[in-house]
């Protein structure tokens, strides 16, 4: 993994292995020493604790496979110590229609501050160059969570209507517009 972690403007973007993974889930002082940075007691965020088991399973399942799944953001500006202030990544490769989805979820106190919005961008610009089969890049969120749907909308992604889970709705941009509009629009948080 040479190429990781990514970096943007205020974070550093770290794609999980097993040992990040078992830290995440099991010990807070691993996690800490493996990303370099503090992790706050908000950690993890309810919404997605699930998620710990599930990033541990995929990282025994499919080693090689590991950009594509869960990613660890940690806040690096230097006025500020190095804090993890979130997760998100891909659901796995793209699927056979050439589509990849991406979720994402950032600790309450750092919310707000354009930092998913960064995290994403980052994130999809690296798996399009990874991968040129890439069609369309679709996220999902429940309606009632407006910061998260105002991140898909700051991303150019359009209401596509109900999403695969209960209650969920579904946005997505296709490649060629998510690169017209990355090309024509400076970016903002």
């Amino acid at each position: 993994m040479s190429d990781f972690p990514l970096r943007s403007s205020r974070l550093t973007l770290f794609p999980t292995t097993l040992e990040i993974a078992i830290a995440a889930r099991d010990d807070r002082a691993a996690l800490a020493r493996l990303l370099n940075a503090r992790i706050p007691e908000e950690w993890p965020q309810d919404l997605f604790a699930d998620t710990l088991d599930w990033a541990v399973q995929k990282a025994t399942e499919h080693p090689d496979e590991m950009p594509w799944w869960v990613w660890y953001w940690v806040r690096h500006d230097p006025s500020n110590e190095r804090v993890l202030i979130g997760n998100g990544g891909f659901k796995g490769p793209r699927n056979d229609a050439g589509a990849i989805e991406v979720g994402y979820g950032i600790l309450e106190p750092f919310q707000r501050n354009g930092y998913a919005t960064e995290a994403v961008r980052e994130l999809v610009d690296w798996a399009l160059a990874a991968d040129p089969a890439i069609r369309q890049i679709a996220a999902e969120t429940y309606p009632h969570l407006l910061p998260s749907i105002g991140v898909m909308e700051k991303l150019d992604m359009q209401y596509e209507g109900p999403g695969a889970g209960e209650g969920v709705v579904r946005y997505s941009v296709d490649r060629d517009r998510w690169q017209t509009v990355r090309t024509t629009k400076a970016p903002a948080p």
